[in-house]
């Protein structure tokens, strides 16, 4: 550590010039009444620093035994042979310094959340230019040069789901206790966000599927010395490049006269070529495997291989997924149901959304809930594109176990349904639920749709719209830039917690403007 870290009344001081100063201001005020906050991310890098160096001492000390070989399946079971200490797992004061602090690591994650993904070019030359940067960060302990990338996002990496949820609920109560926020009155709606995926069409899926799997099919034959026997390298390649080719002539059918019937002989090809591939893919895959198991690795081969080894399987499963989706549509005019279809080939999670009227997209349909004064609170994501009413239920339960104060839900007709209405008054004991609509209307008494006090939580609902638009305008809440369910979970809370110290900034400057008047 290069210095002790600045007191909370001069962390900032003279660096109020910026728009980054306002939330960053915001965020500190609650690390430093929330020492826990350092603490657990501390304790996130600690821990992943001595798992790491459990790898590479495994690594170091490991040996071919005369009597064991390694099994890929059952994981790295030669472990047992290695003479290393305890202690040393932990023992991590000789390394090299660590090139972000706790305090760095809770800076980075806000702007992470703040400016969006730092691989962006000009996300990250905007970060390196910035003499505020430059003049925080040995404030917080660390060089003023800003690091890499790829440390940033190794950093960002360490955190743990529990830490950063803390961090969100730590942020929600320490607003509650301010008087800023109610969390009795919670307004919920759901979007949809694109996934970092292009549009996918069959016969580009399928082509470049079979290219996946043969590039690691390949990497698997290396592993083995190259040597192995009937491997079709030569054959499969040709395949691959028909199948290329047979792609690009059907997407130069799309829009043209009469250009169903010139796919259709394409497409018979296409899946000609495409089920050989797959079939060989599947015999090699197989043989691969037997004869890995055969073979002593380190672990950290061991540990590589197995990633091969798993994208290997999901994309021969994807393929040929895909070519019998494609058989049953074309060729037998059946309508292949949305959860039997693969949509992506970098984002297994990803799925066609289609909203209401709205264009479809390939993405994700979470739904937010916030405050009445606009701060989020709870952010709901499933895989798919689930019905509102159908994820009504959880979302619901979650949030009375998480706010149990909570006696106001305002909702919009997609989550309407009797059996919904009924969940939430008599099982949750949620006081008072409004769903908008005409669904809504037959659910809920008359006396109630129709007296003032429902009217105006139905004109509150339209609030949650105007807040995720203000998301995706200003925090880039409308396109991911990482993939998988897990991950885009991670964006969107942070994405979140940096949206609701913005919003703190704003209604904490309300409010003492406010105070000056009166």
């Amino acid at each position: 550590m290069i210095a002790s870290i600045w007191q909370k009344d001069t962390l900032f001081l003279g660096l109020n010039s910026t728009d980054l100063y306002f939330p960053l201001n915001e965020a500190f005020n609650l690390w430093y009444d929330h020492p826990e906050i350092n603490q657990r991310i501390h304790d996130d890098i600690e821990l992943h620093s001595a798992l790491k160096k459990e790898s590479r001492l495994k690594e170091k000390s490991f040996k071919i035994p005369s009597d064991g070989l390694l099994n890929i399946d059952q994981g790295v079971t030669i472990f047992d042979s290695c003479p290393i200490n305890e202690a040393d797992f932990f023992s991590l004061q000789d390394g090299r310094p660590r090139l972000l602090t706790a305090s760095g690591l809770f800076l980075f994650l806000i702007l992470r959340g703040y400016l969006g993904s730092f691989e962006q070019k000009k996300i990250y030359g905007r970060m390196k230019d910035s003499s505020f940067l430059k003049r925080l960060l040995p404030r917080l302990g660390m060089k003023s040069i800003l690091p890499s990338v790829q440390c940033l996002n190794d950093y960002l990496a360490m955190l743990s789901d529990q830490t950063v949820n803390f961090i969100f609920e730590e942020q929600l109560n320490s607003s509650q206790k301010d008087g800023l926020i109610s969390l009795d009155y919670l307004l919920s709606d759901s979007t949809f966000v694109e996934a970092n995926s292009e549009w996918p069409t069959e016969s580009n899926l399928l082509h470049r599927l079979i290219a996946k799997a043969f590039s690691n099919s390949r990497r698997l034959n290396v592993c083995l010395g190259g040597n192995v026997k009937n491997f079709p390298n030569v054959r499969l390649q040709k395949w691959i490049d028909e199948l290329k080719e047979t792609d690009f002539a059907i997407i130069m059918t799309i829009g043209k006269k009469s250009g169903k019937d010139k796919r259709k002989p394409l497409y018979k090809s296409l899946l000609k070529k495409a089920k050989n591939a797959i079939a060989w893919l599947s015999q090699n895959h197989t043989f691969h495997v037997q004869n890995l198991k055969k073979t002593n690795f380190s672990p950290l081969q061991a540990e590589k291989l197995q990633k091969v080894i798993d994208e290997l399987d999901d994309a021969i499963l994807f393929a040929g997924a895909t070519h019998d989706n494609c058989l049953e549509r074309i060729f037998k005019g059946k309508i292949v149901p949305a959860n039997s279809r693969v949509f992506s080939i970098s984002d297994p999670d990803a799925y066609m959304v289609c909203k209401g009227q709205r264009q479809a997209i390939i993405g994700y349909r979470p739904t937010y809930t916030f405050t009445r004064n606009g701060l989020y609170c709870d952010l709901h994501l499933e895989r798919g594109n689930p019905a509102d009413s159908r994820v009504f239920k959880n979302m619901a339960l979650r949030l009375k176990t998480n706010f149990p104060e909570l006696n106001v839900l305002s909702l919009d007709d997609g989550y309407a349904s009797a059996e919904n209405y009924n969940y939430a008054i008599e099982e949750l004991d949620i006081e008072k639920v409004s769903m908008s609509g005409a669904k809504g209307k037959k659910c809920t008494p008359d006396e109630l749709y129709n007296s003032n006090e429902y009217d105006q939580y139905r004109k509150d609902r339209s609030a949650a719209e105007s807040y995720i638009g203000l998301g995706k305008s200003f925090f880039e809440m409308d396109r991911l830039s990482c993939r998988g369910l897990p991950s885009v979970r991670r964006e969107l809370m942070t994405k979140m917690i940096a949206a609701n110290f913005y919003k703190i900034y704003e209604l904490r400057s309300k409010r003492q403007e406010a105070r000056k008047i009166s």
